[in-house]
């Protein structure tokens, strides 16, 4: 009786493994199918891998921009406060430009000015590349 459960038990695994092979059969590709299905994967591959690239690429220049931000936004407070203290300085008479009528105020126009200028560049730059990405 143990041999004929034995055959049953090998003809039952038998039966599963045509089964099997029978799924898989229809699945089998040719060399130039094969070649097909590769190329598609490396191209989705390569794809996936810019896009990577492409979005470390833009998190550093993010990060980058942050810090020139940071840097570039003291540089133009200091220079209001600098303007703003020299005009003081010309006010309580620590800086005396003599009897020059134009002096007072074309010392405080550059320092207003110049920091003006230096924030309009700073906006310009930083924001452009964004504006052109929005664009396209």
């Amino acid at each position: 009786m143990s041999a004929r459960k034995s055959r049953t038990a090998k003809s039952t695994k038998e039966l599963e493994r045509r089964q099997v092979v029978a799924e898989v059969t229809p699945r089998v590709l040719s060399p130039a199918e094969t070649t097909t299905v590769v190329q598609d994967v490396e191209a989705t591959y390569w794809e996936v891998q810019h896009v990577q690239l492409d979005y470390d690429i833009r998190v550093e220049k993010k990060d980058r921009r942050k810090k020139w931000d940071r840097t570039l936004l003291t540089l133009v407070v200091c220079g209001f406060f600098g303007s703003y203290l020299i005009i003081v300085l010309i006010g309580v008479e620590v800086l005396y430009f003599g009897n020059n009528a134009f002096a007072v105020p074309s010392v405080v126009a550059a320092g207003i000015l110049g920091t003006y200028g230096l924030a309009k560049i700073a906006a310009e730059y930083f924001f452009s590349e964004d504006a052109d990405r929005r664009n396209k």
